[in-house]
């Protein structure tokens, strides 16, 4: 294809050179939309499918097998006991450290993330806007995705259960919802999508960075579980919850990384305006070869 595509440039330098040839130039098919490069002119741009694409959601199709072994074999409510205590449940539920730093501390962190990202994709251009753009999509995807699943699933958080002094029976892990009751609303983990959303820092790395790409995953992993760890201790969540929530963030920066790689608008050479130029031009250069030969 490279090839085809440098003899069909190559065609269109000589034209102004060979008159008889003009035409040719005149009907050269523009690109399809297959054709299309990044901004490298290197590699095509990835699409959502094949197996590429199936392969780079693995790892958050992996994280949401480990949230159903959580939840299948009690790894929630081990967790959840190594928390509380018999007489008054979570201790670090209204704590100041998990509380007001941790927990909202980290929130605003996020909000001001958001606030710098927009800020960039307004002043900024080029990669930089690209990346900011792409950064504010995955967290607004990730934390709404979130949201919408909570309003829909009926699952109760740890300090809602009788088992640590609250009012919903713990069987109703096992056998689910029951009539008349208030459904609960803490599935997925809310607080930690903020931090799991940073996961798609790894594809930015990735595009423009590739040799820090491991670094950055780990160092986002590490945000969005120490939000996950901070609601473990308070017992608004169980291990199953925020493991779907590092899933849901994990398939959306995925889904949108193809953003990444598309290249900017330029615009369109107008072949066709060019035609009568350069055919005047054209005729005018045979004009005078044949007077000269004469």
């Amino acid at each position: 294809m490279y090839a085809t595509m440098a003899r069909a440039v190559a065609m269109v330098g000589r034209c102004s050179s060979r008159s008889r040839r003009i035409p040719i130039c005149w009907t050269l098919p523009r690109p399809t939309s297959s054709w299309r490069m990044n901004s490298s002119s290197r590699h095509p741009i990835p699409e959502r499918a094949g197996p590429g694409f199936v392969l780079k959601l693995l790892p958050g199709l992996s994280l949401l097998t480990l949230a159903l072994f959580a939840k299948l074999t009690g790894l929630d409510l081990w967790v959840a006991d190594r928390f509380a205590d018999g007489v008054h449940g979570f201790p670090w539920a209204h704590h100041w450290l998990t509380q007001k730093l941790l927990h909202d501390g980290g929130a605003w962190l996020i909000r001001i993330f958001a606030i710098a990202l927009l800020l960039l994709a307004i002043v900024r251009s080029g990669a930089v806007r690209r990346a900011a753009v792409y950064l504010l999509a995955a967290l607004a995807l990730t934390t709404g995705s979130v949201a919408v699943i909570k309003q829909a699933v009926d699952k109760d958080c740890p300090w809602s259960l009788d088992r640590y002094g609250g009012q919903q029976p713990t069987l109703l892990l096992v056998y689910g919802t029951v009539s008349g009751k208030k459904p609960g609303h803490c599935f997925p983990g809310g607080h930690s999508s903020g931090g799991f959303s940073l996961l798609a820092l790894y594809f930015v790395a990735r595009r423009w960075r590739p040799r820090d790409a491991g670094k950055v995953l780990v160092a986002a992993a590490a945000v969005g579980f120490g939000f996950a760890l901070t609601q473990w201790a308070r017992g608004a969540h169980f291990v199953s919850h925020d493991l779907t929530s590092a899933a849901i963030a994990w398939v959306c920066a995925a889904w949108l990384a193809p953003f990444l790689h598309r290249p900017a608008r330029t615009p369109q050479p107008q072949v066709g305006a060019d035609r009568p130029k350069n055919a005047r031009a054209v005729a005018a250069v045979a004009s005078a070869t044949s007077s000269t030969e004469r």
